[in-house]
């Protein structure tokens, strides 16, 4: 099951988290929100058993079923570019 980490491009206290969970062998996704939708999809929907799809970077890819918790430490606002609704 993997951590998910939602938080600002340099975080260093991000960073020793992550680093601490790998070394322990706990599996970690970080991204932050300013990268959707440019750099970061969501292919999500809700069903009786709880959330299934996937969270998808240019280099890795979580699904949402494997998600044991989430750390959300400041992550930066989606930055939606001009002519997207």
């Amino acid at each position: 099951m993997t951590v998910l980490v939602l938080a600002a491009d340099v975080d260093p206290t991000a960073d020793a988290v992550a680093e601490t969970l790998n070394h322990r062998d706990v599996p970690v996704f970080r991204c932050d929100t300013s990268w959707f939708p440019n750099r970061l999809a969501l292919d999500a929907e809700m069903t009786e058993a709880g959330w299934r799809g996937v969270l998808r970077t240019e280099r890795r890819a979580v699904a949402l079923e494997g998600l044991r918790s989430v750390w959300y430490r400041s992550p930066t606002a989606c930055a939606v570019p001009d002519g997207m609704s």
